[in-house]
């Protein structure tokens, strides 16, 4: 399986059978109605592409290029929560930013806790 599912229209310049440049790569991808996202922590329209969408000889293209996993047993929670964030859909992002706007953090974790107990018996 691989680490990385998202691309920007950057990274894919350098693969085989895709376009060398930018417009090239988005123009392909609008044709092609690839999955996308708006890229987070950038101004603008920076959007990145799910590798599911692209064409399998890509797909394979691109886990050939993939570094080897790392073995961290350090792993920083925010770094967790910031991964399983940017893997929601933008409606479930907003739906939780939401939630934790009107109810606020505490009670997000009074629900888990809840939850959590709840399924232990």
């Amino acid at each position: 399986m691989m680490k990385k599912e998202w691309f920007t229209s950057k990274e894919l310049i350098a693969v085989d059978g895709l376009p060398s440049t930018t417009q090239g790569i988005n123009k392909r991808a609008r044709a092609e109605n690839w999955k996308r996202r708006k890229r987070t922590g950038v101004q603008g329209r920076g959007v990145e592409y799910h590798m599911s969408s692209f064409p399998e000889f890509i797909q394979n293209s691109l886990r050939l290029k993939e570094d080897p996993a790392i073995y961290s047993p350090h792993v920083k929670p925010l770094d967790v929560w910031v991964s399983v964030y940017q893997e929601l859909t933008e409606a479930e992002q907003d739906l939780i930013f939401k939630w934790v706007l009107r109810y606020g953090i505490r009670e997000l974790i009074n629900l888990i806790t809840h939850f959590d107990d709840k399924n232990k018996s």
